[in-house]
C-alpha cells in the first residue's frame, strides 16, 4: 500500500495562492525571515521536513517542476531556484556558491513561500516518495543512524516515559534536559539537547525497539491506562488497545497531510475548512488489486475491502481508481458503500460533460459521518457506455474519530 498511501496524499489543501503576475519582478532578497509562522508545522528532522528539503535541493527540481508540477506561484518557484543558483546563476547540487536549503526556516523565508506553497511542497514530496517512511533511513545524529520507525519509537519513549523510567536508562543530566524540553517532535531536537550525545542516542534507538505493540482485545476492560479497545465491531475482527489521547500536538488544527506532529495525522480536512490532529492509527489506506474485467455495458460489478482497526466513525473518505485498457471513465459511474450499505456517488461519467475523472474521488455526499467505519466497504462500478477494460486497482483512504 506504500505507493497508494503517498498517491492519496496529493489532495489540494488550504487557500489558493495570490494571483500570479507574469510581469511583476521579484523584490530584493529578504534580509530576515518573513516570520509568517507557516513552517512551524514542519519541524526540522521530521520525515516530512526532510522530504521537503530533499525535494527543493534536488537538481531535478527545476523552475518548471516547481511551477507546473508542484503548482507554486511562479514567483515562489523563481525565489527558490534563484536562492539555489548562487552567484554564478547555475545550481549544480552542492558547489561552493550554491544555496543549499538545510532548514525549513530557510525555505519559508523565501519571498512568496507561505502556507499554501509549503502545503503544495509537502503534497508533492509525499507523492514523489521524497518523504522517508517506515524502515527508510531518516538521518544520522551524533553518529547514530535512525530509521523512521526507530525515530518514532524513540520519541514515543522519551515523551511518555516517567522520570524514573528515563533515569534507569540514561545519564541523569540527559534526563533533566529531556524532561525540561518535552514534548520533543524530532530526533534532531533530541540530539541538540545538552548531555544527549552518542551514548544516549544509541540507548534511545535501542529503546525504540522495546516500545510495546498494541495488544489484542475484545473489550475496553482488557486495555490499560489511556488506551481503549478499537477496531471492528464484532468478535471476529481486528481489535487492538490504542492510545487515543495524551499525544503532544493532539487536537491542534491542520489543513492537510504532513502538518501534524509525530504519531498524529490530520483528519477532517476534506470536510471542513480546517481539520484536527488525531492519533495516526485513526487513518489508513485499504487497497484491492482485482485486475478484473469491467462489467459489460448496462451491467455493474462490486469490489470490496475490509476496513479494520479505526476508531468508530469516518471523517475523510478518499477513493483512488486505476483503470487499464480502453476503459473510458466518461462511460462509468462509481458508487461507494459503507458497512451499513449507505452510498456515496463518487463519479458520474455520463453527467460529467467531458471532464476528466479526478485522481482522488471524495465521498462527500450520502455516507453518514455517524455510522460505523469498521467493516466491509464496497465499490460498485456501473458501465453505462465504456468499452472493455480492466479495474486494475482501487484504494480507499479513511480517517476516523470517536463518535
Amino acid at each position: 500500500m506504500h505507493a497508494l498511501a503517498t498517491a492519496v496524499a496529493v489532495l489540494a489543501l488550504g487557500a489558493c495562492d495570490a494571483p500570479e503576475s507574469d510581469d511583476e519582478p521579484l523584490p530584493a532578497e529578504p534580509t530576515t525571515g518573513k516570520a509568517d509562522g507557516s513552517f512551524d508545522a514542519l519541524v526540522d528532522g521530521t520525515p516530512t521536513a526532510i522530504g521537503v528539503l530533499a525535494l527543493v535541493n534536488d537538481p531535478a527540481t527545476v523552475f518548471e517542476v516547481l511551477d507546473d508540477d508542484v503548482g507554486l506561484d511562479r514567483r515562489a518557484a523563481q525565489s527558490i531556484t534563484d536562492y539555489r543558483a548562487g552567484d554564478d546563476g547555475v545550481y549544480e547540487g552542492g558547489t561552493f556558491d550554491d544555496g543549499i536549503f538545510t532548514t525549513m526556516a530557510q525555505v519559508d523565508e523565501r519571498y512568496y513561500v507561505g502556507a499554501t506553497a509549503l502545503t503544495r511542497l509537502v503534497n508533492y514530496a509525499l507523492a514523489q516518495d521524497y518523504v522517508p517512511q517506515g524502515g527508510d533511513l531518516l538521518g544520522t545524529w551524533d553518529d547514530v543512524a535512525f530509521t523512521v520507525d526507530e525515530a518514532e519509537g524513540a520519541l514515543a519513549w522519551v515523551n511518555t516515559s516517567t522520570d524514573a523510567e528515563l533515569d534507569a536508562e540514561l545519564n541523569r543530566r540527559a534526563v533533566d534536559s529531556i524532561v525540561a524540553a518535552r514534548p520533543l517532535a524530532s530526533v534532531q531536537q533530541l540530539s541538540a539537547l545538552r548531555y544527549v550525545g552518542p551514548t544516549a542516542m544509541l540507548t534511545l534507538r535501542d529503546q525504540a525497539s522495546t516500545v510495546d505493540e498494541p495488544i489484542a482485545c475484545l473489550t475496553h476492560a482488557e486495555c490499560s491506562g489511556l488506551s481503549s479497545c478499537v477496531g471492528k465491531p464484532d468478535d471476529d475482527g481486528f481489535q487492538r488497545c490504542q492510545i487515543s489521547q495524551g499525544i503532544p500536538g493532539q487536537y491542534e488544527s491542520c489543513t492537510g497531510h504532513g502538518q501534524c506532529g509525530v504519531g498524529l495525522v490530520c483528519s477532517g480536512f476534506t470536510l471542513f475548512t480546517t481539520g484536527e490532529c488525531r492519533p495516526a492509527w485513526m487513518a489508513d489506506n485499504w487497497s484491492s488489486e482485482p485486475q478484473a474485467s469491467l462489467p459489460a455495458i448496462g451491467a455493474s460489478a462490486e469490489f470490496t475491502v475490509d476496513v479494520q482497526g479505526l476508531a468508530t466513525v469516518p471523517e475523510d473518505i478518499v477513493v483512488t481508481v486505476v483503470l487499464d485498457g480502453p476503459a473510458n471513465p466518461a462511460g462509468l459511474r462509481l458508487v461507494l458503500s459503507d458497512p451499513q450499505g449507505t452510498e456515496s456517488n463518487l463519479w458520474d461519467g455520463p453527467a460529467a460533460g467531458g471532464a476528466a475523472m479526478p485522481t482522488e474521488l471524495l465521498a462527500l455526499d450520502g455516507i453518514s459521518r455517524d455510522d460505523n467505519v469498521n467493516g466491509v466497504w464496497t465499490l460498485r462500478v456501473e458501465n453505462v457506455s465504456s468499452p472493455a477494460g480492466t479495474l486494475a486497482l482501487w484504494n480507499v483512504y479513511i480517517s476516523s474519530r470517536f463518535d
